[in-house]
């Protein structure tokens, strides 16, 4: 891999140039699966200067169990990984994750290959070698087409009018709060997928380290959003996933 495609001002220039990839109020999260430091590190790096939060995983095993753990907005997967096959990854995650952006950033850059990748699920495929720019660029695009937060989101009979700031269960209007909302807008945009108390601390408190005070108000806010929810007498959507967080969805995460 190229660790940089430019010099470090046509490089900054470049980032300059870039819409700062943001999610609501809160950096995209991105999480790198490659087992070579001396290309994860550069492109973690580089994902950070324009804005991204980065984790990083060396094998399968650690990448799944973030998966499994962190609300992720976008994956990039190398297909050779030491303890296990990236397609078993690429087939795994889709099943799991099926809205889940995913990048493959591999060596394997054969037609047959890329071809197969984007069949089995890849959002967008990369050969190795490549340049970190693209990489930046790739990842922009990505999220930009993603996150066109579209008028209406719904989880069941659960409607939120993000526009209007508005949401009804049932048909029903509900009496929210603005922090009420703004966390059932969270909640709603990553519906299926568990949002940890940090993250909702960063998007909806503005605040980037987790406290037991700030632990405590989030707690409350999601007693008395979970209350509004389920006045009705309907099913439960919010639930609480023990050790991560909470999550919207149909069913028991």
């Amino acid at each position: 891999m190229q660790r940089r495609a430019c010099s470090a001002d046509a490089f900054s220039a470049y980032l300059d140039g870039l819409a700062v990839l943001t999610v609501l109020a809160m950096p995209a999260r991105v999480m790198i699966v490659e087992d070579h430091e001396q290309i994860a590190e550069p492109m973690a790096e580089a994902l950070r200067e324009c804005g991204c939060e980065v984790l990083c995983a060396r094998d399968a095993a650690g990448g799944l169990a973030l998966l499994d753990s962190e609300t992720i907005d976008l994956l990039v997967l190398d297909l050779n990984l030491p303890d296990r096959s990236g397609w078993d990854i690429l087939d795994r995650v889709r099943r799991r994750h099926p809205r889940l952006l995913l990048l493959v950033v591999t060596a394997r850059g054969a037609l047959p290959d890329r071809l197969r990748g984007l069949r089995e699920g890849a959002d967008d495929y990369i050969a190795k070698p490549f340049a970190l720019a693209e990489i930046v660029a790739r990842v922009q695009a990505l999220l930009r087409r993603s996150r066109a937060t579209p008028a209406v989101l719904a989880v069941a009979d659960l409607e939120i009018d993000v526009p209007g700031r508005q949401a009804r269960r049932g048909g029903v209007d509900l009496a929210l709060t603005l922090r009420e909302f703004d966390l059932l807008n969270l909640l709603a945009t990553h519906a299926g997928q568990p949002v940890s108390r940090s993250m909702i601390g960063r998007a909806i408190w503005q605040q980037p380290r987790r406290n037991a005070a700030l632990d405590n108000s989030v707690d409350v806010h999601v007693a008395h959003l979970r209350r509004k929810i389920e006045a009705g007498g309907g099913t439960r959507l919010l639930h609480t996933v023990r050790g991560v967080g909470f999550q919207l969805s149909e069913r028991e995460p």
